[in-house]
């Protein structure tokens, strides 16, 4: 089942180029958004864009919830590599960008992929120390 986003955002893809599309019915399970290049649509791999975010309740930092990222990625895909790692943002909403190498195996062979992950931290401000982390993911060859 896709996940939801525990707060609203709102967003817009970057050129007429992107198709948003249910993310169950490529099977993709832990994005609440995701987004296909059309023109890509039908060859061995088509890039995606995907959303997702959690509430974190916890004291890990964006570094540890990025290795987190990568190793989910490693759960689906052979040969992850980190490739680079930074952060961006400010201290009110602090993000961290991680550029992502990786092999999968498609119906064609196998295709090297490369990810940009962006995850960005937003605060509960009311107090509750609770947070929102959300991750950003554009997957292309």
């Amino acid at each position: 089942m896709p996940t939801t986003i525990p707060i609203p955002i709102a967003f817009r893809l970057p050129d007429p180029v992107w198709q948003a599309v249910d993310p169950a019915s490529l099977g993709v399970t832990n994005a609440a958004f995701l987004a296909v290049r059309r023109e890509h649509v039908g060859d061995d791999y088509a890039p995606t864009i995907t959303v997702s975010g959690d509430t974190r309740l916890d004291d890990a930092t964006l570094e540890q919830i990025g290795d987190e990222a990568v190793e989910v990625l490693r759960a689906q895909a052979g040969d992850v590599e980190l490739i680079k790692r930074r952060d961006y943002g400010s201290d009110q909403a602090p993000g961290l960008l991680q550029q992502l190498d990786c092999r999968i195996t498609t119906e064609a062979g196998e295709l090297d992929i490369r990810q940009l992950q962006a995850l960005l931290e937003m605060r509960d401000v009311s107090g509750g120390g609770g947070r929102v982390v959300l991750k950003v993911v554009l997957s292309t060859t």
